[in-house]
């Protein structure tokens, strides 16, 4: 029984440490090395380590070997619903919309996700000013002669003024890796073509600015997208996705937007489409470019509402908080096993 005990004790130690490997990361450091501490262990790589844990635990207990599903990941969290892993992501109820209105007569190249391009720029207006042209004169007072500077002439001049900041600069994005677009989504104008413009907004609780923010740290998969547009164009654009860091690019992919489109769209005034089967996802490595189409006229501009439905999202506040409440547990359990000691 005491070596048995023992076994458990070394398992429950190695299974712990392959779950929270990831906290205590350092190249060139793996569980081979922790095995020389282990009296009679021979040094192995960590993958023979593993699937002897396994066989182990499978020997034991074969309940005991259930499927990944991303139940009780306290790395994750599913927003919206009641979701609680990937089998009932589906289900998630927590949206983000936002309206794009393009007033322009051509279609324009407009990023959903920057990646980790920066797109803060400045805003510039022209304010006049008054161009002053002086003299200077020599004028006697009371027998003393003073010289004095007139103004012989004022003329108004235009110039280009920094009036504030704004998070669609497109310079970062179209200077690398070949890309070219004509704005970025934020809560105000992003492109202006002929005196017309792109319009965004957001149909949500925050602001686009904030919902960018937020999955640039937190990466938030995007499983479902409905497009609704008055413009029956729009469903013959795509979408696409480019998966990217500073090293280079990892791969472009495309999302048609016609093989959504039905018949039935004449009714509904809209589409659905099945982002999961792209695994899309918002984070510091996708960018996401939405072709918007042109105006429908003069007059009438193209107005498009894309709502997003969120799955699962890396939280790092939410790993810490799961993490403190397991401790918690564990060292409870401890020390309530060394009281009856």
């Amino acid at each position: 029984m005491k070596k048995f005990k023992i076994f458990i004790a070394i398992t429950i130690f190695f299974v712990a440490a392959i779950a929270f490997s990831h906290l205590f990361a350092v190249p060139g450091l793996s569980m081979a090395i922790a095995l020389p501490l282990v009296p009679g262990a021979k040094q192995v790589d960590l993958d023979t380590i593993q699937k002897k844990i396994l066989a182990s635990m499978n020997a034991e207990n074969p309940g005991a070997l259930a499927f990944y599903t991303g139940q009780n990941n306290h790395a994750l969290s599913f927003s919206g619903g009641t979701a609680s892993s990937f089998l009932d992501e589906p289900s998630n109820t927590a949206e983000f919309g936002i309206r794009i209105v393009n007033a322009t007569p051509t279609m324009k190249m407009i990023v959903l996700c920057p990646a980790y391009f920066s797109t803060l720029g400045t805003v510039t207006a022209g304010v006049v000013s008054n161009a002053l042209v002086t003299e200077d004169v020599t004028v006697t007072v009371g027998g003393v002669p003073r010289v004095i500077t007139v103004i012989t002439s004022s003329t108004p001049t235009t110039a280009n003024v920094v009036v504030g900041l704004m998070f669609h600069d497109i310079t970062s994005i179209n200077a690398n890796h070949g890309v070219s677009v004509d704005g970025v989504v934020d809560d105000d104008i992003v492109c202006v073509d002929g005196g017309k413009n792109v319009t965004v907004s957001s149909l949500s609780k925050g602001k686009v600015v904030d919902f960018l923010a937020f999955v640039k740290k937190n990466p938030t998969r995007v499983i479902e997208m409905t497009i609704a547009s008055n413009n029956v164009s729009q469903y013959g654009r795509k979408i696409t996705l480019k998966s990217m860091n500073p090293a280079g690019d990892w791969g472009e992919e495309y999302i048609q937007l016609t093989k959504y489109f039905e018949t039935s769209q004449y009714r509904t005034e809209k589409i659905v489409v099945d982002t999961d089967a792209y695994n899309l996802q918002f984070d510091d490595q996708s960018l996401v470019i939405f072709e918007v189409e042109a105006a429908v006229s003069t007059t009438v501009p193209t107005q498009t509402d894309i709502t997003m439905r969120l799955g699962a999202t890396i939280n790092d506040a939410n790993e810490v908080r799961g993490l403190a409440i397991t401790g918690k547990k564990v060292i409870k359990i401890a020390a309530t096993g060394l009281a009856g000691n």
